[in-house]
């Protein structure tokens, strides 16, 4: 009597079974290396004349921005890290310049240490505050952008399409950092300092009655007390050369008389209770008329302005909050994946056959299992939850959509470094745009789209399913042709349906924002979104041409 095989190969020793099979996988292996290689280099050549081409449009049609510090007295060392962050937050967007006037008696060592920080150093006298400040740097710009010929001025000292009027450190810094976002090409005026209402010098329990003089001087009507008025505070805000070409010289000229009157004039009578100072022209009482009056001098005075999220809102992008999910989520996959592994050594007889690189295969499959399964039904309660998502505004931040981001950032981070060690360069080129397009998101920059972009994640249980359910040899089962069937239809409607339309969502805003995103970046977003949606339509392929065999 002859002895039949074993039905199923004994699990140890397992060389001499897996051997041919390892033989022909190295195989299959080897002759897809090259094909990879070539589609990753074609893909980073791709990205880097994508890039380039962008920055370089980006730099020939950057607008100007001339940066104008208020300086009396100030730590050299704060205001030079304060310059250096303003610089450092607006440069990709605009060509900068800056100029720092000083109200103080002019010295050789000042000017030295100043020069180093910024372009230009102009002493004046101290009188009239920032608001005097301001003005006379108004009136010298928009002579020589008027009359250039006449005064023989260079090109430098025209007013430059957008000036930014600050102090020598920020006031309301929460308000400040978060509004420096929405500073764009497209801007006329934005205040870097809190939006209150006012009726006619009326405001937060002051009264300031030259403010009604102001805004019969620039509106040449009288300030209607049946009707608020938009008042801010600080003095720091951005203007556009048209807004200040729209006023005649001869009111800025006025203004600056006014503010700047000597001792004895009648307008330093004038003050109130709460003005503890010595009314002085070093010290005007008009001065905190003329700091709320901005809006209404730039024609930026409807008290409807008044909007948390289009001025940046309460919190900073990226601040302290976000760390938290992203570590909860970094450390959280190790966790799973060990856990995947105690388990699985346990329960599972094919776990245990496995080799180690298809044990890290499979562990790395659990994170994803679970990363979607937590991620998707949190992005759908996110888009009802979130004002910011889906709406226009790609410069929105969001304390919940960027917990969200912060979130799948830590998974994406270990994706990266999981599929790295593997070295799988396709799930390399995936993890690290999906990761670079959500941490740029916190800049931020299309925010608004992220968590819509998120719910890929609704077809990811099926597949990890899929995978698990092939490397247990369940493909006659009903399960697997259950799974199939789900996995075919969540990965179209999810990825392909959805995500298309999504990313013609995206497209369109880049074309209506185009002004306002720095081109490398958009290079990135673009490229990204191209090599993210060519991965799902081949991955979607493969998925049919499979069910069609199984049919």
């Amino acid at each position: 009597m002859y002895n039949t095989p074993p039905l199923s190969p004994p699990l140890s020793p397992s060389k001499h079974i897996k051997q041919p099979q390892s033989t022909q996988s190295s195989r299959t292996n080897s002759q897809k290396k090259p094909k990879m290689k070539r589609i990753l280099i074609a893909l980073l050549l791709t990205l880097v004349l994508v890039i380039v081409w962008k920055i370089s449009l980006q730099l020939l049609r950057r607008p100007t921005l001339e940066i104008v510090y208020a300086y009396y007295n100030e730590d050299i060392d704060k205001f030079s890290g304060f310059a250096n962050l303003i610089r450092q937050r607006l440069h990709w967007r605009f060509k900068l310049s800056d100029t720092v006037y000083v109200k103080q008696e002019p010295s050789d060592e000042l000017s030295k240490k100043l020069g180093k920080i910024v372009d230009n150093v102009v002493y004046l006298p101290n009188v009239g505050r920032e608001g005097g400040t301001y003005l006379h740097h108004i009136i010298q710009r928009y002579k020589a952008t008027i009359f250039p010929d006449n005064l023989n001025t260079s090109q430098d000292l025209v007013l430059a399409d957008k000036t930014l009027f600050l102090q020598p450190h920020p006031a309301w810094y929460w308000i400040m950092y978060d509004r420096l976002n929405f500073i764009l090409p497209s801007s006329a005026f934005l205040s870097l300092g809190p939006y209150v209402r006012g009726n006619c010098g009326v405001t937060e329990g002051h009264t300031l009655p030259q403010m009604k003089s102001i805004y019969q001087l620039f509106t040449g009507t009288e300030c209607p007390d049946d009707q608020d008025q938009l008042v801010t505070w600080a003095g720091q805000f951005l203007v556009s050369q048209d807004r200040i070409l729209n006023n005649p010289l001869g009111r800025y000229v006025e203004m600056l008389n006014l503010i700047e009157a000597p001792s004895g004039d009648a307008i330093h009578d004038e003050t109130q209770w709460w003005f503890a100072n010595k009314n002085d022209p070093s010290n005007p009482f008009i001065g905190h008329s003329l700091e709320r009056s901005w809006p209404v001098i730039f024609d930026c005075n409807q008290p409807s302005f008044i909007n948390e999220h289009a001025c940046g809102g309460q919190h900073k992008a990226g601040s302290k909050h976000c760390l938290a999910p992203f570590a909860i989520c970094f450390v959280g996959c190790y966790g799973v994946s060990k856990l995947s592994d105690v388990v699985s050594r346990r329960y599972s007889k094919v776990y245990r056959q496995l080799s180690s690189t298809d044990k890290l295969d499979w562990n790395a499959h659990s994170v994803s299992l679970v990363h979607s399964l937590l991620t998707a039904p949190a992005s759908l309660y996110v888009l009802r939850a979130s004002p910011l998502a889906l709406s226009r505004n790609i410069h929105g931040y969001d304390r919940l959509i960027g917990s969200l981001h912060a979130f799948s950032l830590g998974y994406f981070a270990w994706d990266v470094l999981y599929e790295l060690y593997t070295r799988s360069a396709v799930f390399v080129a995936h993890g690290a745009f999906s990761g670079l397009a959500y941490l740029y998101s916190f800049t931020p920059m299309f925010m608004n789209l992220g968590p819509a972009f998120l719910l890929w994640e609704a077809s990811t249980p099926f597949v990890n399913l899929n995978w698990f359910l092939d490397r247990t040899h369940k493909r006659t089962s009903m399960w697997y042709v259950a799974n199939g069937i789900a996995l075919t239809a969540s990965f179209f409607l999810a990825r392909i349906a959805f995500g298309g339309y999504m990313s013609a969502v995206f497209f369109e805003s880049i074309r209506e924002n185009y002004d306002s995103l720095p081109g490398h970046i958009v290079g990135l977003y673009v490229v990204g979104n191209i090599t993210l949606n060519t991965l799902n339509l081949h991955w979607f392929y493969r998925i049919c041409r499979k069910i069609r065999r199984m049919l």
